[in-house]
């Protein structure tokens, strides 16, 4: 049920869904008469559009996410594990091919082979559950296992938690099999705007890993001063609003704690 409500929350903290319920209300009549002062509604509605569609607007909303920088790694230690959460394919070009496709997160994948790669982890924990392309269905641990096997990674270091369909069931799936291999040092990877949120269900669940946060998005202050109007800042200030969402609720059912 939790999962069912998150995705609808998903779309109703969207400013694009808060346009169109604008619009909406704009049309309804009540007793056969319009609402009090209804031709604002039209007005506020591309207001909120514009204004989530500047770069400004964006870049503040991408970089208070990812800030404080969070990174406790430390380079002279050689983890037991690296845990990276999914997130990163992409189901679209997938529902045509069965070969794998990458989001803008794939840094993620691409920060744990490195650490695999150099020996500055020995094993990885991938954490990522069901997803549908079309009429397919894929594990996304899964196909992130395969392409780091594909890379040369043995697959005797390779673990994957197939079930989570969240960053709560991340953290508590993975738990379970982090106990019971009784690793000692633990290294989290993911998203610079995620990474909040994400060690603070780890820490929610009892583990206190190390984190080193990847895929930074923001600019500087002062790199994005446009207020022309692009469908791509409109697209991060909605990933953005999410991800503040998130963080809330989160907080609120308990599922994290602050982060670092």
């Amino acid at each position: 049920m939790f999962f069912i409500l998150s995705k609808l929350l998903d779309v109703l903290v969207t400013p694009l869904a808060w346009g169109l319920v604008l619009l909406v209300l704009y049309r309804v009549r009540w007793k056969g008469r319009s609402l009090p002062r209804a031709n604002i509604f039209p007005l506020v509605a591309a207001g909120l559009l514009y204004v989530f569609s500047m770069g400004p607007v964006a870049g503040a909303l991408v970089r208070g996410l990812e800030r404080p920088v969070l990174d406790t790694s430390r380079r002279d230690l050689t983890y037991d594990v690296v845990i990276v959460l999914g997130g990163v394919v992409d189901t679209g070009p997938m529902s045509e091919s069965a070969e794998p496709a990458w989001n803008g997160n794939i840094e993620r994948v691409l920060t744990a082979f490195d650490l695999l790669r150099t020996g500055r982890a020995k094993d990885v924990l991938i954490s990522g559950g069901e997803l549908r392309a079309g009429s397919k269905t894929f594990r996304e641990a899964d196909i992130i296992a395969a392409q780091l096997r594909a890379w040369g990674i043995d697959d005797a270091r390779i673990m994957v938690e197939g079930q989570s369909l969240n960053t709560r069931q991340n953290a508590l799936f993975s738990a379970d099999i982090l106990r019971a291999k009784r690793y000692q040092s633990m290294l989290l990877v993911t998203s610079a705007f995620h990474m909040s949120r994400a060690v603070g269900c780890f820490r929610a669940v009892g583990l206190e890993p190390d984190v080193l946060s990847v895929d930074f998005r923001s600019h500087p202050m002062g790199d994005d001063l446009s207020i022309l109007p692009r469908a791509t800042y409109l697209d991060e200030s909605t990933s953005a609003l999410r991800e503040y969402t998130g963080r809330v609720v989160y907080r609120l059912r308990g599922y994290s704690k602050s982060a670092l």
